[in-house]
């Protein structure tokens, strides 16, 4: 006798997904508002990190040259960030961040640039092709702060130390020194110089 196949009379037959989580995580279908994550603004969080770094590496002196394309790139994500933000609501702020710390590091790179040139402009006055400062350059710049000194103090100075101690800028140089020789300053060479 064969026995027909017990179904039960209630229902549907056995899913297997049954009991399984519903999409999204929750009972009946997904969040108000449509499927995947709320919209973002990547653009605005892209140009604050790039403002960050550039703003590091612009701090840091002669690195500055390599954080400017970071700066740039920074500020153009900003306006980017900016823009989108008004699309979907969010990332105002962290463009505004991107495009201060993006300017900041411009001015810092500026700053430092600045400063180097300033403060080494007699440096690459006296500097010649071959790597080496010329005597007669170091010899120039002696004599032309020992004219200064006089002009400016109504005396002769005595060493490159007072020089020094005055605010004159010297070249240390084993090769010359300042001595008195009938009552003036005059710059001569050191016994044993190379020039």
């Amino acid at each position: 006798m064969s026995h027909p196949q017990y179904e039960p009379s209630y229902g549907t037959p056995y899913d297997p997904s049954y009991g399984a989580p519903a999409p999204h995580g929750g009972p009946g279908g997904p969040p108000y508002g449509g499927y995947g994550p709320p919209p973002s603004n990547g653009l605005a969080v892209t140009a604050l990190v790039l403002g960050i770094v550039s703003l590091l590496g612009g701090l840091v002196p002669l690195l500055g040259y390599v954080a400017i394309p970071f700066a740039l790139a920074a500020i153009g994500f900003a306006f980017a960030g900016l823009s989108r933000s008004k699309a979907v609501g969010k990332g105002k702020g962290l463009a505004v961040g991107g495009l201060v710390t993006g300017v900041l590091s411009l001015v810092a790179i500026t700053a430092w640039t600045a400063w180097f040139v300033v403060g080494t402009r007699d440096t690459v006055d006296l500097y010649t092709g071959d790597g080496i400062f010329s005597c007669a350059a170091v010899k120039d710049s002696l004599e032309d702060n020992v004219e200064e000194f006089r002009a400016a103090e109504g005396r002769q100075p005595e060493s490159q130390d007072e020089l020094v101690s005055e605010g004159y800028r010297t070249w240390s140089s084993s090769d010359f020194e300042i001595v008195m020789v009938d009552g003036q300053a005059e710059v001569v060479e050191r016994d044993g110089g190379t020039c």
